[in-house]
């Protein structure tokens, strides 16, 4: 063929015209200083942020990801695909590998990024129809807590002077994420003592130094957040992701080597304020608030003959 047929084929096929580069590319320097990276790390990036600084970005992207992989010769050694992909990637998320929100991982034969907890909060306020998520919040036993679960919101949470106050697996009763949206509605992912320890069995780390061992609220928190954040994010539709799309579970821990900030345990947490509400359909035991049949308003009860909520 050609040499003029072969540049023909290229302008119509960028594929190919990245295969051929990634093959003559020497390191993961000379990767990133392909054009067709570069490019598609700032659609991405200011696509998702709506921001304008997408080339200032990707240089210090670019940067902060060479000083991750600088000293792991595994790393370096890891098809050059793969790090094209995950630099694209990286600019999906719109999050920094410079603050620990977001990481390079290992993945045996390649590698990925992935985003800390935090970094997946500010990825849903990144939603356009998103106002906040914020840190979420524990549920421990003795807490009052109704859970409306056909409509996906917590209708109450408060302390009472039975709620455990340490925080040990064992006392948690379960876990939340909140989401706020502009129209005003309200997501809340709930996730159960049961569904906690599961996520606790499937954790890669079992050392009694895993975050599970040592932190378990931080990562009850996490596991609701990781669920909220798979139930609700979505991407821009001008988004495009090379290779696999990455998937993540509850239980994913941050390896060891990896050069990030870890997140600090939080010591308090932000309560709703007590408001005191009779509910019928309220299952006292778990803290359940079950549908029912849409009833006429009675007359309300008066003190004495309000039975207590326990």
């Amino acid at each position: 063929m050609s040499e003029e047929k072969k540049t023909d084929l290229q302008k119509v096929n960028p594929i190919k015209q990245l295969e051929s580069q990634l093959a003559e590319a020497r390191n993961v320097k000379e990767v990133f200083s392909i054009d067709l990276v570069r490019e598609r790390f700032i659609k991405n990036y200011e696509a998702v942020t709506g921001k304008k600084d997408g080339e200032n970005r990707y240089n210090q992207e670019r940067f902060a990801y060479l000083e991750i992989i600088a000293d792991k010769p595994e790393l370096n050694k890891v098809d050059k695909f793969y790090h094209f992909a995950a630099i694209v990637k990286a600019g999906t998320t719109g999050l920094s590998f410079r603050d620990g929100k977001l990481y390079v991982i290992p993945t045996g034969t390649g590698v990925k990024v992935q985003s800390s907890p935090a970094g997946k909060r500010e990825q849903l306020e990144m939603m356009p129809t998103v106002k906040r998520a914020p840190e979420p919040i524990l549920v421990m036993k003795g807490d009052k807590f109704v859970h409306d679960k056909l409509n996906g919101v917590v209708k109450e949470h408060y302390t009472t002077e039975k709620s455990e106050q340490k925080i040990l697996l064992e006392n948690i009763f379960a876990s939340y994420q909140r989401i706020m949206f502009n129209d005003g509605t309200i997501a809340d992912t709930v996730v159960y003592h049961d569904d906690l320890v599961k996520a606790k069995s499937k954790s890669k780390m079992k050392s009694d130094f895993g975050l599970w061992e040592t932190w378990p609220g931080e990562a009850s928190k996490k596991t609701s957040t990781n669920r909220a954040f798979r139930l609700y994010h979505k991407y821009p539709d001008n988004i495009v992701v090379f290779g696999n799309e990455i998937t993540e579970s509850d239980d994913v821990e941050q390896p060891a080597y990896a050069e990030v900030m870890a997140e600090k345990p939080q010591q308090t947490q932000e309560q709703p304020e007590p408001k005191e509400e009779f509910h019928k359909n309220l299952n006292e035991g778990t803290g359940e608030l079950y549908p029912t049949e849409e009833v006429k308003e009675q007359p309300k009860a008066t003190k004495k003959t309000r039975e207590p909520l326990i």
